[in-house]
């Protein structure tokens, strides 16, 4: 600091270095060795400080700022500084207008946050600010302008409002899924739970904070609970299907998946009633079929390509006529088809093999198998 610098203009970064080079005396303000007292105060705090700050002072509120609202200032900055604030942000002036003629009027103002259209770099950008405008009275204790400390939360805002953009996506999702949904704590509350937990579980009332061991306490509900612990102490993720009577629907089964996120313990449960029911229909049907098939005394299909003598068959052939089931899959010559036959048939069969070459038949032979006599097995082929 030189013997001419003011002592209220040193320090202060680039804008002290700024402040003490500006031509005070070509603005209202005059020669800084002339201003106020209370102005002087204010700029010594101003420049010390690192957060963003302004003076605004007398009739034309000549503006006074630091580095850290230079950096609000955008490209108005190095411009702004000396000039009518309002001018300044002259496209936001109709809502700085009523606050600072609060302020200049004895009253002093806080906002936590303004959303404000600026356009400091080029474009309208949309910021929010939280700020604190108080008058500053001069000597006279009239009031020659405003102090305002600022800090801009833009960023703050924005993160905010993403977040409950995402909470409110997450919320639709499960609140219209069908599958109920509940979050539960490290001492097993609930946490979070969506509609559907209600309509399959039948709770009732507001279960957040409630303990998820007394809600899976019936009959095969208390196995969810089990599965719980389990992944809770490995961390490894389980699925478990249980079943359940109610009064209103009789039977049904529903399936559990558990596995841990960041918040706890995530718990799906599903209806399957349906999915079980038509499994056991399919089952009963498939069980239907092999009855059918073994009261028709079908021992199975072949098919056997003449010239490379290759004879392949299913499983129940295999199984009726006592041979390797891979070998059936893979073919096998004819030949060893013939010696699960008896000698006595054996002749007749070839016969009938030499027969249906030209014309198709019907034949009929008696099959050996490890276990001894099976009943007369028929078959038609036909040559192609």
């Amino acid at each position: 600091m030189t013997n001419e610098t003011p002592h209220f203009l040193a320090g202060g970064g680039a804008m002290g270095v700024r402040l003490r080079a500006f031509a005070w005396e070509q603005t209202p303000l005059g020669a800084s060795t002339a201003w106020p007292s209370s102005l002087k105060t204010l700029v010594g705090i101003m420049l010390a400080s690192n957060q963003p700050m302004f003076v605004a002072w007398g009739p034309t509120r000549t503006l006074i700022y630091n580095d850290h609202y230079a950096e609000i200032l955008g490209n108005k900055h190095p411009d702004a500084l000396g000039r009518d604030f309002l001018e300044v942000w002259y496209e936001i002036r109709e809502q700085l207008q009523p606050i600072v003629s609060s302020a200049l009027s004895g009253e002093p103002v806080q906002m936590q946050d303004i959303p404000l259209m600026v356009q400091r770099h080029g474009y309208p950008e949309q910021t929010h600010f939280s700020f604190f405008y108080s008058p500053v009275r001069g000597e006279g204790l009239e009031v020659e302008g405003l102090f305002c400390a600022c800090t801009e939360i833009t960023s703050q805002v924005l993160t905010e409002q993403r977040l409950a953009e995402s909470e409110a996506r997450h919320r639709g999702v499960l609140t219209n899924m069908d599958e109920a949904f509940l979050l539960l704590g490290p001492d097993f509350r609930v946490l979070e739970a969506n509609d559907a937990v209600s309509r399959l579980i039948k709770t009732q009332g507001d279960i957040i904070g409630e303990e998820f061991g007394a809600l899976f306490s019936e009959g095969g509900q208390a196995s969810v609970y089990s599965m719980c612990q389990r992944v809770s102490a490995s961390g490894k993720p389980e699925r478990h299907d249980y079943s359940h009577v109610s009064a209103e629907q009789g039977l049904c089964w529903f399936e559990t998946r558990a596995y841990m996120v960041d918040a706890g313990l995530a718990v799906f449960v599903r209806d399957i009633t349906e999915h079980k029911k038509m499994a056991a229909d399919a089952a009963d049907a498939a069980e239907r079929v092999q009855l059918a098939l073994d009261a028709g005394a079908i021992v199975g299909t072949w098919v056997w390509t003449i010239p490379d003598n290759r004879f392949i068959a299913d499983a129940r052939f295999a199984a009726s006529f006592g041979l390797d089931e891979t070998l059936c899959k893979s073919g096998l010559p004819l030949e060893l088809v013939m010696e699960s036959i008896f000698a006595d048939d054996r002749h007749r069969v070839s016969a009938a093999i030499e027969e249906v070459m030209g014309v198709g038949a019907h034949i009929g032979a008696n099959i050996g198998s490890g276990t001894g006599m099976v009943p007369s097995a028929g078959s038609k082929p036909t040559a192609k």
